[in-house]
């Protein structure tokens, strides 16, 4: 695969740029190559940057906010990751990386995540994984917003971190929203609709344009490793850059057209039976799912309520789980008893009287490959009205290899919702398994139903429970 070089018309724009911004803030570009420094330097009020693995984006995006703050006294830019823990260990190495490669006289707070230049400028790191971590950036105005990895956001978390918070807040410095990571598995979304629309000024590259690796190398190495084309929808998105469909780099492949159902079923129905799972949190949220399943609809089962809270203390959560055994009278409740857990669960039994049985969690691997099947075949519907919670985070949660012997780290996206309900669906395979009549012959059965009359025959209807079936 050759490698994209610059038209003359883009080497002389480029030129131009450079000269006009080299009074301002000359040595944020130096270490950048072409498409890196078309992107530092772009002065668009709406940006979105489509990269690739190894393509540099985070060193650009590094050099884009330091270069911002010096151009203006007494501003703040600032990193949005999905999590703080993310957002340091992800753009902080560079911070540091900068101030001594350029030498700038920067003063880094370790605790605050906070950069601030001699002129008063600084650039702040943050998490916002939910609507209460969002919150915290309203009141300031920013001169640069990034927000790396959008991909990884909730699609309604993001889209309220954009147009309720972020714009306002941009307002007063004429400042730029900026989006910028690798396409996610699923092409839906604020991400999506920036890189493909009018609205962003839009900038692509990839690790094919970045002179500090061999990823031409890299790119025979995995085609040859994997057995992959060219074509390969992970390929395609992984190291080519482009959006594709590529349900298959996900953990929980759901799709609206096949798993989404309007039909909640009626608490009171008879035919209905239910398992409550919980996963416990509280930096990462406390999740609540309920899944059921009828007794003559043997093979499905339904993901009935879903959703999470941030901050629950066990008595909340024990109040929470509470409302939820009143209203739906599960079969079982279980969560996860470990660790923090056993704190929550111990609250709901002493002072609720709820018994909460640990969740099963062996083979974890093994059961998010049948509830995969399932989802992918239809035999998992989603009432997606109050299940919304745990689809913004299954289509977006993806594998961390490609073999898919790992998931994505937690540090990087929420999975909360997701292992709340394979604990729950765990217990209700359990429970349909044990449901489902014998598989006998027809000659077994009738040599069951001959021995039984024998046995009525000569000890009459009161033999021994054990003799009868």
């Amino acid at each position: 695969m050759a490698r994209k070089y610059a038209s003359a018309q883009e080497v002389a724009l480029l030129k131009q740029l450079e000269q006009q911004a080299a009074t301002v803030a000359p040595p944020y570009l130096e270490g950048l190559f072409t498409a890196q420094r078309r992107f530092v330097l772009d002065q668009s009020r709406r940006q979105a940057a489509v990269c690739t693995r190894r393509a540099g984006k985070t060193f650009a995006v590094c050099r884009k906010l330091l270069r911002t703050a010096a151009s203006k006294p007494g501003v703040r830019c600032v990193y949005i990751a999905l999590t703080r823990g993310h957002a340091k260990r992800t753009l902080w190495p560079y911070i540091h990386r900068s101030r001594e490669e350029l030498r700038l006289p920067l003063d880094t707070n370790e605790t605050e995540l906070t950069a601030t230049l001699p002129n008063g400028s600084a650039v702040w790191l943050v998490g916002a994984d939910d609507a209460r971590e969002v919150e915290k950036l309203r009141g300031d105005a920013y001169a640069l917003a990034v927000i790396d990895e959008p991909g990884s956001f909730a699609r309604r978390l993001l889209g309220y971190l954009i147009d309720d918070v972020l714009r306002a807040a941009l307002i007063d410095h004429r400042g730029c929203l900026c989006l910028i990571g690798t396409p996610a598995p699923v092409p839906k979304g604020a991400f999506y609709e920036a890189t493909t629309g009018d609205a962003y000024s839009v900038h692509r590259w990839s690790a094919v344009e970045n002179p500090n690796i061999p990823f031409q190398d890299e790119i025979n190495l995995v085609l040859r490793e994997k057995g992959w084309t060219e074509s390969h929808p992970t390929f395609r998105r992984e190291f080519l850059g482009e959006w594709v469909v590529d349900l298959g780099s996900l953990v929980y492949p759901y799709a609206r057209e096949r798993n989404w159902t309007d039909a909640a079923p009626d608490p009171s129905a008879k035919d209905w039976r239910y398992v409550l799972g919980i996963d416990y949190g509280f930096s990462h949220a406390t999740a609540f799912a309920v899944v059921g399943w009828r007794r003559n609809v043997p093979g499905k089962t339904w993901l009935i309520e879903c959703y999470q809270r941030k901050s629950m203390i066990p008595t909340a959560a024990a109040e929470e789980t509470a409302k939820l055994k009143a209203r739906w009278k599960p079969e079982r409740i279980v969560g996860d008893c470990s660790g923090l857990g056993k704190g929550y669960t111990e609250e709901a039994r002493q002072r609720f009287g709820i018994p909460i049985e640990p969740a099963e969690k062996r083979n974890k691997r093994g059961y998010q490959e049948l509830m995969s099947g399932d989802l992918t075949s239809g035999a998992i519907q989603i009432v997606g009205a109050s299940c919304q919670d745990w689809i913004d985070q299954a289509e977006v949660f993806p594998w961390a290899d490609e073999e898919h012997d790992r998931e994505a780290s937690q540090a990087t996206f929420q999975n909360d919702c997701l292992d709340a309900a394979l604990y729950a669906w765990r217990e209700t395979r359990a429970h349909r398994e044990r449901e489902l009549p014998s598989q006998k012959t027809l000659e077994q059965l009738e040599n069951e139903k001959i021995l039984k009359l024998e046995r009525q025959m000569k000890y009459g209807k009161t033999s021994p429970s054990w003799m009868r079936y």
